[in-house]
């Protein structure tokens, strides 16, 4: 079975993944480049386990000029580009916003809630809002720490 942890608040991601890759299970990491970075973390140096991926360092979006990159644009197309790639996993475990594109996927997933996602963006009307509501009510299971 392949599963993927999408994101890594205070290196939770990082630190679930680590742990079920060495108890055999086969685990990729999606972090952001606005998350924690295990480097910074867990001072591990320069050099990247192949199974840790920024999933919104996409090559093809990274090239895009300046004036169309802006963050709205870029988070769209660097979410869908993550919600494909979920595709190949049996599961996924989800941390905060990026949970809404393993919904998205149609794979099964659980979502962990970290606080201000459930408390104030799934309360909002904002599309974010509802996807991130929907995202809570389809999960498999919702994790709150």
């Amino acid at each position: 079975m392949r599963a993927a942890v999408v994101g890594n608040i205070a290196g939770y991601g990082y630190i679930i993944s680590r742990f079920l890759r060495e108890r055999g299970l086969d685990i990729d990491l999606y972090i952001s480049r606005y998350d924690e970075s295990p480097e910074t973390i867990f001072h591990l140096g320069s050099e990247r386990e192949p199974w840790i991926r920024e999933w919104d360092r996409v090559p093809r979006f990274e090239s895009m000029a300046p004036t169309q990159r802006s963050h709205g644009l870029h988070f769209l197309l660097t979410s869908v580009a993550l919600t494909r790639g979920l595709r190949e996993f049996d599961v996924v475990l989800g941390f905060g916003i990026p949970s809404i594109c393993a919904y998205l996927s149609g794979v099964p997933y659980v979502a962990n809630a970290n606080g201000s996602d459930l408390r104030e963006l799934a309360r909002e009307s904002s599309l974010k809002g509802r996807l991130m509501r929907r995202t809570y009510e389809r999960a498999s299971r919702v994790l709150l720490w």
